[in-house]
């Protein structure tokens, strides 16, 4: 057993140890609380700018939803009295329609009773004038085509023109080759002298007279050689507001395509935003690959997407005045 006053100086040195270490200790637990402090004030701090930067963000996000808001409101009340004149406009064209058409069948009823009497008429005026021409002296003549007949006196009228006597013999002249004043008087009808043409030579040779060439197309609408009637002010109308409404289903196409397509940017830069805003806390160093710093292509970003959301505005005005309750229109957050 070791006695005090033989060991003092031992005693005295284990003592002085365990006051030494327990110093250390003590000074061991104040570093350690002072270090946690400091580190969770860093933590802290950090976390405070990332939520003032989520806070900024969120507040541009709200007035730039604001905004948005206020112009597709506007433009759906203006489009919305737009289509309502369009539809009072087509009901009036359609009522109107069916008043001219009702017309049409009235008229189309007198015009048919009318050329049946003309046509009669024609037919007895063409017989009385015929028959009388026979043996009327017309004198000297010259046709379209420059040949002369001299002491000409008509033999007979026919569908295919005169047959004249003149000082060297007899001759038929076609009705084409006569003068207009004899063309009116007779009243020849040039279909009916072909047909008389055709019947001539399939009975002099025998068989079919042959095809002439491919005339070039009537135009369209006409039927057996007659005039294009010129369309009417309802059927110009009808046409116009069809191709008013493909006109502006294709400019609907454009813009909903356009706003597609801003949406996808908008998207696109606030992904690469936010990932840029996380990895600018704490790291100064470059982007991979490239010179920019991580906090220079953040604020990039950021203007990029404020560019480009305001693009996605303009777009969204345009088909909203095309198309109010397109579901492009639909409010998005990104």
């Amino acid at each position: 057993m070791l006695d005090f006053d033989e060991h003092s100086g031992l005693f005295t040195f284990l003592g002085g140890m365990i006051v030494i270490v327990m110093v250390a200790v003590g000074i061991s637990l104040v570093m350690d609380k002072k270090f946690k402090a400091s580190s969770g004030i860093g933590e802290v701090r950090q976390e405070a700018r990332q939520q003032e930067e989520e806070i900024k963000e969120l507040t541009m996000r709200h007035d730039h939803l604001d905004m948005q808001m206020v112009r597709t409101v506007t433009a759906i009340k203006g489009s919305k009295n737009e289509m309502a004149e369009l539809d009072r406009k087509l009901a009036s064209l359609d009522e109107r329609e069916k008043v001219l058409l009702e017309k049409k069948a009235v008229l189309q009823g007198a015009v048919s009773k009318v050329d049946a009497e003309f046509s009669q008429y024609r037919a007895d005026y063409r017989t009385r004038t015929w028959s009388k021409a026979a043996g009327e002296k017309l004198g000297d003549i010259t046709t379209r085509g420059g040949r002369q007949y001299k002491d000409t006196q008509i033999t007979k009228v026919t569908d295919a023109g005169l047959e004249i006597r003149h000082e060297h013999g007899y001759a038929r002249v076609q009705a084409p080759e006569l003068s207009t004043a004899l063309q009116d008087r007779f009243q020849w009808n040039d279909e009916e002298r072909r047909r008389l043409l055709k019947e001539e030579y399939e009975r002099i040779h025998g068989k079919p007279k042959p095809v002439p060439a491919e005339q070039p197309p009537a135009a369209a609408g006409a039927e057996d050689g007659a005039p294009v009637r010129p369309a009417t002010s309802l059927q110009k109308e009808v046409d116009a507001a069809k191709a008013a409404r493909l006109e502006k289903r294709e400019q609907i196409q454009s813009a909903r395509s356009k706003v597609k397509a801003w949406k996808t940017k908008v998207s696109k830069l606030a992904s690469e935003r936010s990932t840029a805003i996380s990895n600018s806390y704490g790291n100064s160093g470059s982007v991979p690959g490239s010179l920019e710093t991580w906090k220079a292509k953040s604020e990039r970003l950021s203007r990029e997407l404020a560019k480009a959301r305001n693009e996605l505005d303009i777009a969204r005005s345009k088909l909203s005045v095309l198309a109010p309750d397109d579901p492009e229109l639909a409010l998005d957050f990104q």
